[in-house]
């Protein structure tokens, strides 16, 4: 895919639109996470350690032209972004756009002659060859779409979910192979509606079953939501499953487990190449509000706050090596 330079103002979709700035350097630091902040809607990307350095990914972003971001996800081998924007050339509408690492080079998605409207986050595998992103489906409010690139284009979208239960599928998370997706599968356009179970498919759409659901908890609101997959083909899943919001691992049977017991309000999870696990946690001061960046290991135990003071936007976060 060569570099195509498009003025700010002149980006049209489905053009690479690229810049060469002195703040398009690519992170050192091996581990990271992506997150968008509550009150400014800024991206941001941050080293998976406590103290670690804090990059603004909306600084990269604005220098590809004005507009704004819905979301941004990260391909577990870090070398990609995923971003639902008004940038380059998505005019009014938000589309998905894929970026480079260093959010200096992004370039809208475009399937038939139209860019993918984003309704929600999608995910890109690692590598940058797979997408899948939610959108309206023939028979569902909400399927899951997979496309591939192809040359400088990409495939035909092929739908994950169609032959699925659910009329909601969404918040996909793709394994570190590239060959599994994870995602809610509800009755509702909330990942966390009552009744929600977690689904998973293959990219090339066999496979879809349900992992977990919250069939035998002891409240009708339960659900099992939002999930990343663990190094060791598992699960971390947000779930209420004992009528408080915590993080479970579900293994690959579909036997599910407390991460950390008493540690409550966690939701979103990612988790990094060595288990560690990400989470959008409003448990430190509940009276505050705010949700912030907890990382904690594969345990819940040795848990640190990246983000203390700063509300966390719950759209979904994203780990990556």
């Amino acid at each position: 895919m060569d570099p195509i330079h498009v003025p700010k103002d002149g980006a049209v979709v489905g053009d690479l639109v690229e810049v060469n700035d002195a703040r398009c350097v690519t992170p050192a630091s091996p581990t990271y996470i992506v997150y968008q902040a509550q009150a400014s809607g800024r991206s941001f990307r941050i080293e998976a350690r406590p103290g670690g350095a804090r990059e603004d990914l909306t600084a990269r972003l604005e220098l590809l032209g004005p507009g704004a971001d819905d979301y941004v996800n990260a391909s577990p081998d870090g070398g990609w972004l995923i971003v639902g924007t008004t940038r380059v050339g998505c005019s009014a509408e938000a589309c998905v756009a894929l970026a480079r690492r260093d959010g200096c080079a992004a370039q809208a998605i475009v399937v038939g002659g139209k860019p993918i409207p984003a309704r929600g986050v999608a995910a890109v595998a690692s590598g940058g060859a797979v997408v899948v992103y939610p959108a309206k489906g023939p028979s569902h409010d909400q399927d899951l779409f997979a496309v591939r690139r192809i040359g400088d284009g990409w495939s035909a979208p092929v739908n994950l979910t169609e032959h699925g239960a659910a009329a909601f599928n969404q918040r996909p998370a793709i394994s570190d192979d590239g060959a599994r997706v994870a995602f809610a599968c509800g009755p509702a356009a909330s990942p966390s509606a009552p009744g929600t179970a977690l689904c998973e498919v293959g990219v090339d759409a066999t496979a879809l079953r349900t992992v977990a659901t919250p069939k035998g908890a002891s409240s009708a609101d339960a659900y099992v939501g939002s999930a990343d997959f663990t190094p060791g083909g598992g699960l971390v899943a947000e779930a209420s499953l004992a009528d408080v919001t915590q993080l479970w691992t579900v293994a690959p049977t579909g036997q599910a487990s407390v991460v950390a017991a008493g540690v409550i309000s966690d939701t979103s999870p990612c988790v990094l190449p060595d288990g560690r696990v990400a989470s959008v946690w409003a448990g430190r001061d509940p009276s505050s509000g705010l949700h912030e960046l907890k990382l904690a290991n594969a345990e819940g135990g040795d848990a640190t706050v990246l983000t203390p003071g700063v509300d966390v936007a719950d759209v979904g976060i994203g780990c990556s090596r």
